[in-house]
């Protein structure tokens, strides 16, 4: 039987991480994760960062993976004085709140549908959202199975949380999932724990919260 799949796209370039005494800090140790995913009993893939995420890899992940991670900048706009994501940019498609996966052209940042979405989009076991306030709306753009699990996090007071911190925390959620053999409430923790760190170095970061849906 293959080992259970837990996917990680990393959908930023390397300069985006938190800076520290004008330095970008480096990520955490992916490779080293992997080789101890293996050990655990799971394939842990990690693309990126810089990944160019697609309609059907995302779609093949949460098809065939028991987790799927993305790691990223999402888009939407200010409400108030706070930011919320409403989408996520694929390289030929969108995830857009509240109708799911579009297949589209891209014109700059202008889209032109190609093919709509019939349902929303199914969460697998995990799929994580690991963005810029991905909790209050994007949500929405996906169905969630009983029994299955999405994490989102909420951005604190200004809907925005550092690129570094969202990976840093994802990370951690990984590492112990791995640990747990599939525990999320455990792995949220460990996760939560790495965002509040992110808190006491960067002031914007402090309050910013993840939950599960």
């Amino acid at each position: 039987m293959a080992s259970p799949a837990i996917d990680v796209f990393l959908l930023f370039g390397p300069g985006d991480r938190n800076t520290y005494n004008n330095k970008v800090q480096p990520g955490p140790n992916w490779k080293g994760l992997t080789a101890d995913a293996k050990r655990g009993g799971y394939q842990l893939t990690v693309s990126g960062p810089a990944f160019q995420l697609s309609v059907k890899v995302i779609s093949d992940s949460l098809t065939n993976s028991e987790a799927t991670i993305l790691v990223g900048h999402g888009a939407g706009s200010f409400q108030g004085k706070k930011f919320v994501s409403s989408q996520i940019k694929l390289t030929d498609g969108l995830v857009l709140s509240p109708d799911g996966l579009y297949e589209v052209s891209w014109n700059g940042n202008v889209f032109t549908p190609i093919k709509k979405p019939t349902a929303k989009i199914k969460t697998n076991r995990v799929t994580g959202l690991f963005t810029c306030n991905s909790h209050e709306t994007l949500p929405k753009a996906f169905e969630v199975p009983a029994g299955d699990s999405l994490v989102t996090n909420d951005g604190g007071a200004d809907g925005e949380t550092r690129l570094g911190t969202l990976e840093n925390s994802a990370y951690a959620f990984v590492k112990e999932y791995v640990r747990s053999k599939g525990d999320v409430t455990k792995s949220l923790a460990k996760a939560q724990g790495a965002m509040n760190a992110g808190g006491k170095g960067f002031v914007n970061d402090k309050g910013d919260k993840l939950m599960v849906e």
